[in-house]
């Protein structure tokens, strides 16, 4: 099964050249508490979209669920979550929790209106994850290894991939029957890490998420949308052809696939 991808942008134009090319989710990313000062040594997304970029992209949307990540729970949680819901959010993501409190309150919050997405980033929730498992109403978890990286003062993203706990997160969710993902992938051939190798590992996993890297589209918002389209798909239509390449694969391919990653982050580390 294909990889259902995140496209962040609070563009309506470029997220209908998303729903043009069947990408499964478009996300608008409010997530800006604490995330400059964690983040803003490294060159990672930081989206500074705002809530009233929500009504102008879920208008342009006919099929694609629009996701909303909202900021860390604070004070504003709840207006950030019913601003999100009458503007037509289909699902509310919750980022950098810590504590099962903090997952419970976004819960109550959401009440079932959207489906409700955990971004399971820091290594405090990490060690409470049998317990947020236990909780009714979370539709998915997707794992972020940025922030999680950094939780664990390690000095590269993938290298959490290397921890055995890792594999055991992936297989504990699985074993809930819920939907989770991790981290983002680059277009074929890029990246520090390639993509090919960490798609692998994605399915290897049991994952079925991911975000789309920025590298995916890099034209101007003001491009013709026929344009914008074209080089969406192009970008998009390896990735597709890879996926459908791994269906044919046995078991040994994703095995050394893993072996092969795992050397390449080591050696990124050491260098």
């Amino acid at each position: 099964m294909p990889l259902k991808l995140m496209f962040f942008t609070n563009s309506p134009r470029f997220a209908k050249a998303a729903e043009a090319c069947r990408i499964d989710f478009v996300v608008i990313d409010l997530e800006i508490i604490g995330k400059l000062e964690r983040q803003g040594h490294k060159d990672t997304r930081i989206s500074h979209h705002v809530l009233s970029d929500i009504t102008p992209v879920r208008q342009v949307l006919r099929h694609t669920p629009l996701m909303v990540r909202i900021n860390p729970v604070h004070e504003q949680t709840a207006h950030e979550i019913e601003s999100a819901l009458q503007q037509g959010a289909d699902i509310l993501m919750l980022p950098f929790f810590k504590t099962l409190a903090e997952v419970q309150t976004f819960l109550t919050l959401v009440r079932g209106r959207a489906k409700a997405y955990l971004l399971l980033e820091t290594k405090e929730a990490e060690a409470i994850l049998d317990d947020i498992l236990d909780l009714p109403g979370i539709d998915a978890i997707h794992i972020g290894i940025n922030d999680l990286a950094l939780s664990k003062g390690y000095s590269f993203l993938f290298q959490t991939l290397l921890d055995d706990s890792f594999a055991a997160m992936c297989a504990k969710i699985r074993s809930r029957g819920l939907p989770f993902g991790f981290g983002g992938i680059a277009q074929l051939g890029q990246g520090l890490v390639p993509a090919e190798n960490i798609i692998t590992e994605h399915i290897r996993l049991g994952s079925t998420m991911a975000i789309m890297a920025r590298s995916f589209i890099t034209l101007e918002e003001d491009c013709p949308l026929e344009e914008i389209v074209a080089a969406l798909k192009a970008a998009l239509d390896p990735v597709r052809e890879y996926e459908s390449y791994l269906t044919q694969q046995e078991p040994e391919f994703f095995q050394q696939n893993r072996t092969q990653l795992h050397a390449l982050i080591r050696e990124i580390i050491n260098a």
